[in-house]
């Protein structure tokens, strides 16, 4: 009898190590210049010291450099390492359930499912992405444990998804979400909470550890929390992209996710607890489905469709006696979900883009580590070419601190800057205001501010203010921030593209005065109060109806606008989030450049704001008009 459970165990162990090797990849990439290069590069740097998750705050956590790895320190070798062994155990714990649900079956069946499930694991990092692992991990471990006597695999299933929490946050909700879902309906059914408690106390004193172990201290476990928490709530409103939803195509793919869950409604399926076997994956399946189809971005449809068929596919795999009517409705919902798709942001039809080159990936990751890792300093050299300063920029700056606004970090290591980051290092992140409080506040602090920010723009070769992908202007995104680098930095040096701020010791503009409050009405043009100066913004306080915010929970909002009427006649728009535009909306003068904000005399003759058919509002909007005057001449251009 142990031979022959030794015999098993070993052949779990050999199957699970070739499917790691084979299919072993890691996401490494080198410095560049853009928008997601940058927070990669933070990342990796800011980790090194421990400020990740403490000090500084991205939508990943202080693990994020295991996801995208820059050639920083030795990270590439501990994330390829760390992503080894998860697939290890991802594949072992696949294998271990195939034996488990199917003792009777032949060594051939077996091995017959043990290769369907290969072919799966090559397929979630290829299409669905490397945190669909984790999701995988969790819930086959919470597969495992619908068996009350497997308590072992709920723990095991805590600890992964409190490793997704350190790594992205934003995607432990998927995992958090399977195992609260676990641990309610097993309390209901066994009519105890013990086993609650005991997971609750386990994954708390676990997550404290962790914590302690990355970052040597907890003192800035509630910030991260709280921080990213805002991050999540604000992304999808804020960062939604392509709002117009295809529902023909989503309306498939939950058919195809009920008619999968009908192979379940057997509450025997496994001898304990089986009809938690679809529920599962209920909430999961709802958040991937929020979140996907606000942004539209290729990666979080992908992740939607993992969770509405893939686990079953497991499933299916594991132990069904419908696997072909099962597979059809998968696979015909695949390619039917491929094919509609394509308007999403990023799309490529890389659902046959499996990754079988695993052994190359180890040499070259692993065992010729150091020759892999000059190969991506020198393109990284190549990519940072263009984001090379002047002579007279960076002679102006020293070694003094320095930040660089309003995203393009990458800046920092193309130049050899000593960096002094704020809290949310890219000013695209600020989607609450109290986001954009942490910010604030680190430029109002003469002790953490930085003595230079050099405003650089996102395309360097265009002069132009960052306007977002989504629309939103810059000038609004954070109204305290901006503020506050008013208030105590003065334009010190201009070279197009850059313009370099330094901390003066005095405030350079005078405190808000308010012109007056009004209550205006959507859709329709109003004048701008007549009479002010220097920079006039409106604080706008757009009110939801009971309808609308249960939308937003259960779905979403859409676009929100503000139309800008110019003194040349011209109309430009931007879009505004409701968090951050009670801060303060920029409205007049318009501009495209920071010298502009000393220079240019475009105003604004009138505003209008719109929101989408879709969604309801109040009918009045409350608005309070506020101008800025600069307390001295500024200096003109160099």
């Amino acid at each position: 009898m142990r031979t022959e459970s030794n015999n098993n165990t070993s052949l779990k162990f050999f199957i699970a190590f070739f499917i790691a090797v084979v299919t072993f990849s890691s996401v490494s990439v080198p410095y560049a210049l853009g928008i997601d290069p940058p927070w990669m590069f933070a990342n990796n740097f800011l980790h090194l010291d421990q400020r990740i998750g403490t000090v500084c705050f991205t939508s990943f956590g202080p693990l994020g450099f295991l996801l995208w790895t820059t050639p920083t320190a030795d990270n590439i070798l501990i994330a390829s390492i760390f992503w080894l062994l998860i697939r290890f155990f991802l594949a072992f714990t696949s294998i271990e359930l195939v034996f488990k649900l199917n003792k009777e079956a032949s060594i051939g069946k077996l091995i017959f499912r043990s290769i369907l499930i290969f072919l799966i694991l090559i397929m979630i990092p290829a299409v669905f992405g490397y945190l669909a692992i984790f999701f995988s991990v969790i819930s086959l471990l919470l597969l495992h444990c619908l068996e009350p006597t497997k308590n072992r695999y709920l723990l095991y299933a805590a600890f992964f998804a409190l490793i997704n929490l350190l790594i992205c946050p934003t995607y432990s909700t998927l995992p958090f979400s399977a195992l609260f879902t676990y641990l309610v309906i097993f309390s209901i059914n066994e009519k105890s909470l013990k086993q609650f408690i005991r997971v609750v106390f386990f994954g708390v004193i676990s997550y404290l550890a962790l914590w302690l172990i990355i970052n040597h201290s907890l003192i800035s476990i509630v910030k991260f929390l709280i921080v990213n928490f805002n991050l999540i709530i604000g992304c999808q409103v804020a960062a939604s992209l392509n709002p117009a939803n295809n529902w023909l195509d989503i309306g498939v793919v939950f058919v195809a996710f009920s008619a999968v869950f009908l192979v379940f409604r057997n509450r025997n399926f496994f001898a304990v607890n089986g009809q938690l076997t679809p529920a599962l994956f209920l909430l999961p399946f709802f958040i991937a489905f929020k979140y996907a189809y606000a942004r539209e971005d290729t990666h979080l449809f992908f992740m939607f469709y993992f969770l509405a068929t893939t686990f079953c596919y497991f499933l299916v795999i594991a132990s069904s006696n419908k696997k072909i009517l099962v597979l059809l409705i998968i696979g015909l919902a695949a390619l039917f979900f491929s094919l509609k798709n394509q308007f999403a942001v990023g799309y490529k039809n890389n659902f046959l883009v499996l990754n079988t080159q695993g052994l190359t990936n180890i040499k070259t990751k692993i065992f010729q580590y150091p020759e892999y890792k000059d190969s991506l300093l020198r393109l990284s050299a190549k990519n940072l070419k263009q984001g090379k300063m002047p002579k007279i920029v960076l002679e102006k700056v020293g070694n003094s601190s320095v930040d660089i606004y309003p995203e393009d970090v990458s800046l920092i290591v193309a130049n050899f800057l000593n960096w002094q980051p704020r809290p949310l290092a890219q000013s695209l992140l600020i989607t609450t205001a109290y986001l954009d409080q942490l910010n604030a506040t680190h430029f109002a602090d003469s002790d953490k501010a930085p003595s230079f920010i050099i405003w650089a723009p996102l395309k360097l070769n265009s002069g132009l203010f960052r306007v977002d992908g989504d629309g939103r202007y810059l000038l609004s995104e954070a109204p305290a921030t901006i503020y506050q680098i008013l208030k105590w930095y003065k334009v010190e040096l201009l070279i197009p593209p850059f313009a370099v701020l330094k901390r003066t010791k005095t405030p350079q503009v005078l405190s808000p005065k308010i012109l007056k409050s009004e209550e205006i009405a959507w859709n329709a043009w109003v004048k701008v109060p007549e009479g002010y100066s220097g920079i006039l913004r409106a604080h706008v306080f757009p009110e939801e109806t009971w309808f609308e915010k249960i939308k937003i929970i259960l779905y979403k909002q859409d676009s929100l606008w503000v139309d800008y009427k110019l003194i040349d006649g011209s109309v430009i728009s931007h879009r505004f989030v409701t968090s951050t535009a009670a801060q303060g909306i920029w409205v007049s003068p318009a501009i495209a450049t920071f010298p502009e904000i000393f220079t240019r005399k475009l105003n604004v003759l009138a505003i209008r704001f719109q929101h989408s058919t879709d969604d309801f509002f109040v009918d009045k909007i409350k608005i309070t008009w506020e101008q800025i005057n600069f307390r001295k001449t500024n200096p003109r251009s160099n």
